[in-house]
């Protein structure tokens, strides 16, 4: 700056060639945050500087990056490249010549800055919250879990979120203009290295890209977005994504991750670490009652494992078993999208003594067939299903709990029709992978029946499995691919399921601890329907964990008069 507080430039012509040594912003011309949009900053440039002698107009959030730089002595001695200054943007040939070049430019930059605007009053809870998560979060993108997976190191580096003026300083940072921008991911991947500035502070690039593949590959961004409200859903819900974390103490699944929410804690003797008084049963027992008590729904049900997954001996079968570190249930948290008792207020007694649960519900069906291959349950269903739509896409949709959406509405119910498409490419590829074995019965059984179930006469297969011998029909395209693998991703959330058939020919999908002869109910307050399994004892169950059948999630099995009756479960 000078003696009028003015900024001064100059401008130098340099070859790439000559491996020059600069810094190169990236930047947004436009407001950096909402906020800023409102109080009436925009993309016009009217802030003069001036560059060998000559006047100039910028944009303010740029003028906003130069004044720092003046202010700044590790930047002053930097040489910089900008697109505002370095290309006349007057010049629409110049531009359009330059634009070329841009990648060449930001891969032979020593480092690239991207400034996300001035700070505010979030600024500094959400760059103190990334570094720290930062050392945690590389481990989880780089895939290197054991050390992530140590739930006392999780559970200390992620306290802070119990705060929630952390977690809304969090939320805005996200929500900054600089991360919708489209060249963001492009550019910024050529770099050498990239340091993010918000006014005067500053954050490793990589601890920005960790965090943020941490809270998508575990869902924790959820947990971002709720608010001090359903504390008890919301200690569920940290439970829940805090299950693939290991722990030489099981009870610390639960304890570890109580430093989270503080707040909710308090008053609370249940939730009160006593490693010598309480075992792993009671820890997790009154958790779950905690739990239960704290909401006004069934969801914590939802969350059972059956028996295939427990690892704790003698716990109650409705009481999870956070030690298990597999993702369970349907593969979603809330499962808000569902409503297979309608709004049917939750009816629950607990007996706290005998570790029971008394319920309000009635039987729907009995699960009766499996099908670890799912040609086979094709094969088995009628043309059409009672909810009138074709064997084939009750089958698609059930697989996927008919839940599929893009961006930003990713958990979307039903899932959209062009899943349909996508349901198709996945079957192309995995004819391509069998058509590509070597002959056997195995193989030529498999694509037989493939076959069979797409041919001419099949009319309801139509458009959802290719035709044998059909010109092109298994050779993928581009978007063929991105297709499948989109669908093959949806089923990924689901992995610890197996299809089911009932009596009466209802599709589903439920926990693979599932047997025949377990009973698909309907009960009040919860979501997703249940299945039990006969203690031997009149009324009284066992639970083996949620459900989806397909066409009564949303209380269609309400309309037909049930009656309704109360049950023990244990």
């Amino acid at each position: 700056m000078n003696g009028n507080s003015e900024i001064e430039s100059s401008l130098d012509i340099v070859d790439l060639y000559d491996n020059p040594r600069f810094v190169a912003l990236y930047y947004t011309w436009g407001p950096p945050t909402a906020e800023a949009g409102i109080r009436g900053v925009t993309d016009v440039p009217s802030h003069p500087i001036r560059c060998n002698g000559r006047v100039i107009l910028v944009t303010q959030n740029l003028h906003d990056f130069l004044q720092r730089v003046a202010r700044s002595v590790e930047l002053n001695s930097q040489n910089f490249w900008i697109d505002a200054v370095c290309i006349n943007q007057q010049d629409l040939a110049e531009r359009a010549s330059q634009v070329k070049f841009m990648a060449t430019i930001y891969r032979s930059a020593d480092m690239v800055l991207a400034w996300l605007g001035e700070e505010d009053v979030h600024t500094e809870k959400s760059f103190t919250l990334i570094k720290g998560l930062g050392g945690l979060c590389h481990d989880y993108y780089s895939l290197d879990v054991p050390k992530m997976k140590k739930t006392e190191n999780f559970a200390a580096v992620l306290s802070s979120l119990a705060d929630e003026q952390v977690r809304d300083s969090f939320r805005h940072f996200w929500r900054r203009v600089y991360f919708k921008r489209a060249w963001i991911i492009q550019e910024l991947a050529l770099a050498k290295k990239v340091v993010a500035y918000c006014g005067g502070y500053s954050v490793e690039w990589m601890d920005i890209v960790g965090v943020s593949a941490f809270l998508t590959l575990t869902s924790w961004g959820h947990f971002l977005n709720m608010g001090s409200s359903k504390e008890g859903w919301a200690f569920l819900y940290t439970l829940t994504r805090g299950r693939e974390f290991q722990s030489s103490d099981p009870r610390d699944k639960v304890y570890a991750l109580l430093g989270l929410q503080e707040h909710y804690t308090k008053d609370k003797p249940r939730l009160r670490p006593t490693y010598g008084e309480f075992s792993v049963v009671a820890t997790f027992t009154k958790a779950a009652i905690q739990i239960l008590e704290d909401t006004d729904d069934l969801l914590l049900l939802g969350h059972g494992e059956g028996k295939d997954f427990q690892r704790v001996k003698g716990l109650p079968s409705w009481v999870p078993d956070w030690s298990c570190t597999k993702i369970l249930g349907l593969g979603m948290i809330g499962y808000k999208r569902f409503a297979a008792a309608g709004n049917l207020p939750r009816s629950l007694g607990i007996d706290e003594p005998n570790t029971a649960l008394i319920l309000r519900g009635f039987c729907l069906d009995l699960a009766r067939h499996f099908f670890p291959k799912w040609m086979a349950i094709l094969s088995t269903l009628p043309d059409i299903y009672h909810t009138k739509q074709s064997k084939f896409e009750v089958f698609w949709r059930t697989l996927i709990t008919d839940t599929a959406g893009r961006a930003p509405q990713r958990g979307t119910y039903p899932a959209a029709q062009e899943f349909k498409a996508a349901f198709h490419h996945w079957v192309i590829g995995i004819i391509r992978q069998w058509e590509g074995q070597p002959p056997s019965v195995e193989r030529d059984s498999f694509l037989q029946g493939l076959y069979q179930l797409a041919s001419p006469h099949e009319t309801e297969s139509a458009g959802y499995l290719p035709l044998k011998n059909s010109e092109n029909s298994t050779q993928p395209v581009n978007g063929d691919l991105l297709e499948a693998a989109e669908y093959s991703a949806l089923l990924r959330y689901s992995s610890q399921t197996r299809l089911l058939r009932t009596s009466a020919g209802y599709l589903g999908l439920a926990t693979t601890s599932v047997r025949e002869g377990d009973s698909v109910w309907i009960v009040s307050g919860s979501r997703v329907p249940l299945i039990l399994r006969e203690t031997g004892k009149k009324s009284q169950y066992q639970l083996v964990g949620g459900a989806y059948i397909h066409g009564f999630m949303q209380g269609e099995a309400l309309m037909a008069g049930h009656i309704f009756e109360e049950f023990k479960v244990v």
